[in-house]
């Protein structure tokens, strides 16, 4: 299985609803927990990750902080329009540890699109270090 979400592996934000110069969005799918966006308060905050192409997946991976509810849609169109949920989740407080939630799929998953709304938070800011989607392309398949 591949991250697919991994800008080296051709996944790419292409809209997060707030940005920061020293944290921007990209820092989500570097591999790297160190790094990471951070919102600028207000919710729903919400990105939007391109995967490299028509992809099937059964996992995702997400580590952050201070996420409380957060929903996933996907959306397997060439543009990213036409999103449903497959997913809503309540995530619980770990005050200042990062958060690792694993989100699986019984049935494999296909999107080109996936989008991740924080609905809210246990701050005012969260932060999302890292996310994985664990898949296979049609490339791959």
């Amino acid at each position: 299985m591949l991250d697919l979400a991994l800008s080296e592996s051709g996944g790419e934000v292409v809209l997060a609803s707030s940005s920061s110069e020293s944290h921007p969005p990209e820092n989500i799918i570097d591999g790297d927990t160190t790094t990471f966006w951070l919102s600028t308060g207000l919710y729903p905050q919400e990105f939007i990750i391109s995967l490299p192409s028509l992809a099937e997946f059964n996992q995702i991976i997400f580590r952050c902080h201070s996420v409380k509810n957060i929903a996933i849609d996907i959306s397997n169109k060439s543009e990213p329009v036409e999103f449903h949920n497959v997913m809503d989740k309540e995530l619980g407080s770990t005050d200042s540890q990062l958060q690792e939630e694993e989100f699986n799929f019984q049935n494999p998953v296909s999107a080109s699109y996936v989008k991740f709304i924080i609905k809210s938070g246990y701050d005012h800011f969260v932060s999302v270090n890292t996310v994985s989607v664990q898949g296979s392309t049609s490339r791959s398949m």
